[in-house]
């Protein structure tokens, strides 16, 4: 009778084991049959941007466009590698090494599953698995490669231009901001500088002086929005820059002790503040004696010798 018992129970157990394995597999041939069908969509171009949920409604367009570049430099014999598969509520991510960009990198894309359809919602790229670096907090993490560390600090560089591009838009609209770099990498603020031939340190439209300007072309090739980002900051040429004849160049250590502690964007509202008139609130330049609203300004005196 005992193991009759034992048998039957053996018997229920393997039946409702079977169940949940059966509804486990269709739930992931569920999810993987979303990725089959995005991938189709998307390389016969066929993504409209009613199947996109973005996290925020004003990047929909911006995604379709980016789902557009994706489209024109993949390589789809690597879209057809089965992807990680990680399912959170209505929500399902697929992981996925693609090279689009260039470099082989791990891709994370998001989408919202609904009963009798999906939406694409968000792209991600991941370069350091933290599911993958063991117990949290830690302070050490896997190491990537030199072409992996350039690609981050490429996105981060660009994710602080599109931050300030946003400051800049909402202060005196986008004209303005799509022709100004208002920053040097040494500190200078370039919306007091006043030269006309120049929109700035950073932008496409520079005079021939910051063109060959060392401290310019050593950020770039460094990879650093600023000096004292550097390791080496503050490096020899520095300080003899910064204590030269020129009274703008003199801003330039407390300019960049500032950004260190406060911040870029808390230090271009500051800027356009100090560089103001108080009486009329327009803007003014280095070495400026009046505003035309008659104000003295008391501005710097040009050293004899200018080179503008």
């Amino acid at each position: 009778m005992n193991a009759h018992r034992l048998t039957a129970f053996n018997i229920g157990a393997l039946i409702i084991a079977s169940a949940a394995l059966s509804a486990l597999s269709a739930d992931r041939l569920k999810d993987i049959s979303i990725w089959r069908e995005f991938v189709a969509a998307l390389k016969k171009g066929e993504i409209t941007p009613d199947r996109l949920r973005p996290y925020y409604e004003n990047l929909r367009f911006p995604l379709l466009g980016y789902l557009k570049e994706i489209r024109e430099r993949a390589d789809w014999a690597e879209w057809e590698a089965e992807p990680e598969v990680h399912r959170v509520g209505d929500r399902v991510h697929f992981l996925i090494s693609l090279s689009f960009e260039g470099p082989r990198i791990t891709y994370v894309f998001s989408f919202l599953s609904e009963p009798d359809i999906w939406y694409f919602q968000h792209l991600e790229a991941i370069n350091i698995r933290l599911d993958k670096t063991g117990p949290l907090p830690t302070s050490s993490f896997p190491d990537v490669t030199e072409e992996t560390k350039a690609h981050i600090r490429e996105e981060t560089h660009w994710s602080r231009e599109v931050r300030v591009f946003n400051l800049l838009a909402k202060d005196k609209g986008k004209d303005f901001a799509m022709k100004q770099s208002q920053y040097g990498p040494c500190g200078l603020y370039c919306g007091a500088c006043g030269a006309q031939d120049c929109d700035g340190c950073r932008s496409s439209r520079t005079d021939d002086y910051v063109k060959g300007c060392r401290f310019r072309k050593c950020a770039a090739d460094k990879h650093v929005d600023f000096c004292c980002s550097c390791g080496d900051y503050p490096c020899p040429p520095l300080p003899e820059f910064m204590n030269d004849q020129w009274p703008h160049h003199w801003t330039m250590k407390p300019n960049l002790e500032y950004i260190k502690e406060n911040g870029l964007e808390n230090w271009l509202e500051a800027q356009k503040e100090e560089w103001m008139c108080r009486s009329c609130e327009t803007e003014i330049k280095w070495y400026q004696k009046v505003c035309p609203c008659g104000r003295d300004l008391g501005g710097w005196d040009l050293p004899r010798r200018s080179r503008r």
